[in-house]
């Protein structure tokens, strides 16, 4: 959940829990705080001590994940990550989020793959078409309402593998009727894309069309 756009912001808890500081760092009724602590300061992005804050600097902000594993950002928190951007990395529920699908409908070469690291701006630009079925299916979901999922890049869904022991049950990889490879957003060479084995944390390449799993993730940036 995040602090609301505009209007009436508290530094305490509200009845309104979207415009309460408060209420979005996760501290409880009666916990005092102040401007100049550095969860609010971090959650203001104003982090040097003694700059000035403002109430309006809490628009839209989100405050961080409780851990791995619990309900955020439409999804569940999975790790965060520093590269390409400072961002939470969120998965979509099993239900909603995941699907069998192809890489590619055909086994040729796809311009603008390459990235191990970016899977947003891969999907929403070489692979958000009919021709990619995985990363199209991807780009195209509302959950939770949220519509900025995508297919993840191969060092993402790797940090998914390290962290899988986090996810709630019902929420993981194992145990579904897709098999235990998930296709990344990143491509091998013309005829192949990466994937990693959940059930071992095996990272190959499979051929482009062959249907295997796809999981929706989105960021949430910090």
């Amino acid at each position: 959940m995040a602090i609301v756009a505009s209007g009436e912001i508290s530094l305490g808890v509200n009845s309104d829990v979207t415009r309460s500081v408060a209420c979005e760092l996760g501290l409880g009724g009666t916990t005092q705080i102040c401007m100049d602590q550095t969860a609010v300061r971090a959650l203001a992005a104003k982090t040097t001590p003694g700059s000035a804050i403002a109430f309006n600097d809490f628009y839209n902000k989100v405050g961080p994940p409780a851990g791995l594993g619990c309900s955020y950002g439409g999804g569940y928190y999975t790790g965060a990550v520093s590269s390409p951007a400072n961002y939470y990395l969120i998965i979509a529920p099993n239900a909603s989020g995941c699907a069998c699908c192809a890489w590619k409908t055909s086994q040729t070469a796809t311009s603008g793959t390459s990235s191990c690291t970016d899977g947003y701006a891969t999907t929403r630009t070489a692979l958000n078409n009919t021709d990619h079925p995985a990363g199209n299916w991807t780009a195209t979901r509302s959950i939770g309402g949220f519509s900025d999922w995508y297919l993840p890049a191969r060092d993402e869904l790797n940090l998914m593998f390290t962290n899988q022991g986090s996810m709630p049950t019902g929420q993981g990889y194992q145990g579904t009727s897709f098999g235990s490879r998930y296709w990344s957003s990143t491509e091998r060479n013309s005829g192949v894309a990466c994937v990693v084995w959940f059930d071992g944390g095996y990272i190959g390449n499979t051929l482009k069309n062959y249907a295997l799993q796809t999981r929706a993730v989105r960021r949430v940036s910090f």
